[in-house]
Order: C-alpha cells, then sequence, then structure tokens
C-alpha cells in the first residue's frame, strides 16, 4: 500500500507523459497511455469519466475525446515512453 501512489505518480508523469492528454480530454489516448487495449471497453470507462467530471464540477465538458487512434489501438502496454511519444504524435 505504501508504494502505491508512488508508483501511480512515477507511470502518469515518467514512463507516459499522460497529463497533456487527460488536461485535452483525450481519453483515448489517456487509455492507450495506461495500456488498455482499443474496444468496446473505451466507451465504459469514457462514462465513467464523464460520471466522475459531473460529481466533481456539476457539469461534463464538450470536446472529450473517447477513442483511441489508429497508431494506438494495439497493445501499448510494453511500449517504452519513446515508443509511446512516437505513436501517440500521430
Amino acid at each position: 500500500m505504501q508504494w502505491s501512489a508512488p508508483i501511480a505518480r512515477w507511470y502518469w508523469t515518467v514512463a507516459r507523459n499522460i497529463n497533456p492528454f487527460a488536461d485535452a480530454l483525450n481519453m483515448g489516448k489517456v487509455n492507450a497511455a495506461i495500456g488498455y487495449p482499443a474496444g468496446a471497453e473505451d466507451g465504459r470507462r469514457c462514462d465513467s469519466f464523464k460520471n466522475a467530471i459531473r460529481y466533481l464540477t456539476g457539469s461534463v465538458p464538450g470536446g472529450i475525446i473517447y477513442t483511441h487512434s489508429t497508431a494506438l489501438s494495439g497493445d501499448t502496454s510494453r511500449l517504452t515512453r519513446a515508443q509511446f511519444d512516437v505513436l501517440a504524435a500521430r
């Protein structure tokens, strides 16, 4: 338990630079960066995100991107940060 938050923080900021995707509401790239494969689960995860945003702020902003790009549609969990960054830039 003591290492959960530090490991998550490291992964979110060092192993993958996920904050810019989250700030841009690009949930497809957030999901890909975390290692979720593209598919039917994207919609469920994005609905959960919208519910959390609605709960925390009272509304849901427009412009949320729900789907993975084609370049990130496969298994991204084993990619290095450099490899992921190249694919995410497409």
